[in-house]
């Protein structure tokens, strides 16, 4: 499946600093303590949400491109063998375990833990392909804040999407692009740089 970037800036303007800082002294990051140290960043971490994908793990880190410098596979407490195949795949994964539940919780838990300048986040059920997320990095690294994924874009696509699940994402689609003078073509798509 091909997805497509959204962009967004949040002024139109470059920022001063270059996006990829490789400082062996990052910026403090707003939820840390004062003195808590941290190693030096890495250029992009990414986080993949997984509960029970031991089947899909393999294909989706098997594709992981070069530019990734941390995989954090955040485990929502799965029965099958999520983390033990992920290990194999991939040793120098990161697996976390949830502190909560739900999807959201899950992303919060590895955005907190990652270290990389740029946050990629992508699920691990195979819907997404990681040899796009150089995509999204290049655009992070010329300037934008935000890069989101679509499935309703020219080449983008999905294969479980129905008539009901498309009309409900047009609908709030619409309702978020009014409300925030943004021009999405898709909101529920969780592929985010």
């Amino acid at each position: 499946m091909t997805t497509h970037p959204t962009l967004s800036r949040s002024n139109g303007s470059r920022p001063v600093d270059h996006p990829l800082r490789r400082s062996t002294d990052p910026p403090p990051h707003p939820l840390r303590r004062a003195g808590d140290k941290t190693p030096a960043r890495l250029a992009v971490s990414l986080v993949v949400p997984a509960l029970n994908e031991a089947r899909n793990i393999p294909w989706v880190f098997e594709q992981i491109p070069d530019c990734v410098g941390e995989v954090l596979l955040v485990d929502g407490d799965s029965h099958d063998a999520t983390v033990r195949v992920a290990t194999q795949i991939l040793p120098e994964v990161r697996s976390i375990p949830q502190n909560g539940k739900g999807k959201g919780n899950a992303l919060r838990t590895g955005f907190l833990a990652a270290r990389g300048d740029h946050i990629v986040m992508m699920d691990a059920d195979g819907s997404m392909s990681p040899a796009e997320i150089p995509h999204f990095v290049h655009f992070l690294e010329n300037g934008y804040d935000f890069v989101k994924g679509s499935r309703f874009v020219e080449g983008g696509g999905s294969l479980d999407i129905t008539r009901f699940r498309r009309l409900g994402n047009h609908a709030l689609l619409a309702l978020v692009n009014r409300l925030y003078d943004a021009h999405l073509t898709d909101l529920c798509y969780g592929f985010c740089a």
